[in-house]
């Protein structure tokens, strides 16, 4: 079974690892399940709970820590940081609201990322293996990979379905710039282990996790460059929200460098092309949000005849796959890559798979959030699909 390390190794992520893949946990010896879900993200974990809670034998499976990257490497550490974040802007705004510092707050990175880590470990509780084992899944935990049409194994045990959900998740984006080697960038996967603030921080990518975590590292003391290849940050949210999050950005410190692609790193060095011409950006950290791509590709999806596309596994309009019995859920196959649209299509995949509903998922109606400062939220049609 695969060992589970999250860097570094204290209290909180201790317990954050029991939690989601106790070392100890021993998978049952297999069997024949009503519904098996790949998957332990909010996704797999909705719809594993939602069957067991209808009365259905289901097994859920887990490659790497239940919760998936919300918990663990998204929301939940995310938002710790931004808390963390505003409080230290705010209280460097104190003549705006009456009070006065004899200096102006100095911040403690150390104790901020220790907190962000307790957070952590607190969210991933809800999310255990042991909860969702109370709520009537059977996990199990190891690689999974299909070996038939009604099969999948999990480190040695074969566990049959009458349906399966493929709930696997999404990991980042590298993209392909000259000089860029593995271990010398940070992701969301990496950026929570930081335990020194980087005096210079440039940040690849103007969607909602490069915006949020340009903003946080800047309030907490970083030099900030932002270089996006759109020349919008947020550039699927609407025009006038774009503009006044770069408008506060700018009054922030930030250095945006929009409608430029990063072409080379290497040696703390960065180089950006645009119209604009060249530029050369120094950093001491490289953080990249360039998106996510579905993370399908060791399941061995052949063996059991289900179709992937460009950008995950290809389904109808109710969720199914080229296979009638297996259906496919949130980041691995939904273009909406974020924990609310896990949800939903968790939800509508077992009405559909399990009762018969036969929804289609454009009834579905998602709202979403960047956590930026000014907030972004949005529901519904913009005035872009109008």
């Amino acid at each position: 079974m695969r060992t589970i390390e999250l860097y570094p190794d204290d209290v909180y992520n201790q317990r954050t690892i029991r939690q989601g893949h106790p070392s100890d946990w021993v998978n049952r010896e297999g069997g024949d399940y009503d519904l098996v879900v790949l998957g332990g993200g909010p996704a797999g974990l909705t719809a594993a709970t939602t069957a067991a809670g209808g009365g259905h034998r289901v097994a859920m499976t887990e490659q790497r820590l239940t919760g998936g990257t919300c918990v663990n490497f998204g929301c939940t550490p995310s938002k710790a940081l931004i808390r963390c974040a505003r409080a230290v802007h705010e209280a460097s705004r104190g003549a705006e609201f009456g009070f006065r510092l004899d200096a102006p707050p100095q911040t403690d990175f150390g104790s901020v990322m220790d907190r962000v880590r307790k957070m952590r470990s607190l969210s991933s509780s809800g999310d255990a293996v042991a909860v969702a084992e109370q709520a009537g899944a059977e996990v199990y935990l190891g690689h999974t990979r299909f070996t038939a049409p009604n099969a999948v194994e999990v480190e040695g045990r074969l566990l049959q379905f009458r349906t399966a959900v493929i709930a696997t998740g999404s990991d980042p984006v590298v993209p392909p710039i000259e000089g860029l080697r593995t271990g010398e960038y940070l992701t969301n996967e990496t950026v929570f282990s930081l335990t020194e603030l980087p005096a210079r921080l440039v940040v690849i990518g103007s969607g909602p996790m490069g915006c949020e975590l340009a903003q946080a590292f800047r309030r907490l003391g970083s030099e900030v460059d932002l270089v996006s290849h759109p020349r919008t940050l947020l550039p699927h949210d609407e025009q006038e929200a774009s503009e006044l999050i770069r408008r506060r950005f700018e009054q922030e410190g930030i250095r945006l460098h929009l409608g430029f692609m990063a072409v080379r790193a290497g040696a703390g060095r960065l180089l950006a092309q645009g119209t604009d011409g060249t530029r050369e950006l120094p950093y001491d950290a490289l953080l990249l949000g360039t998106g996510r791509k579905a993370n399908v590709e060791h399941l061995d999806l052949d063996a059991a005849g289900v179709h992937v596309a460009r950008d995950g596994v290809e389904v109808d309009e109710y969720l199914c796959t080229s296979n009638p019995n297996i259906y496919a859920i949130g980041d691995a196959t939904f273009p909406q890559k974020f924990t609310h649209a896990a949800n939903a299509t968790a939800r509508l995949c077992i009405a559909n798979a399990l009762d018969g509903a036969h929804r289609p998922v454009r009834e579905l109606v998602i709202p979403h959030c960047t956590y930026t400062d000014p907030e972004v939220a949005e529901v519904g049609l913009t005035s872009a699909l109008r």
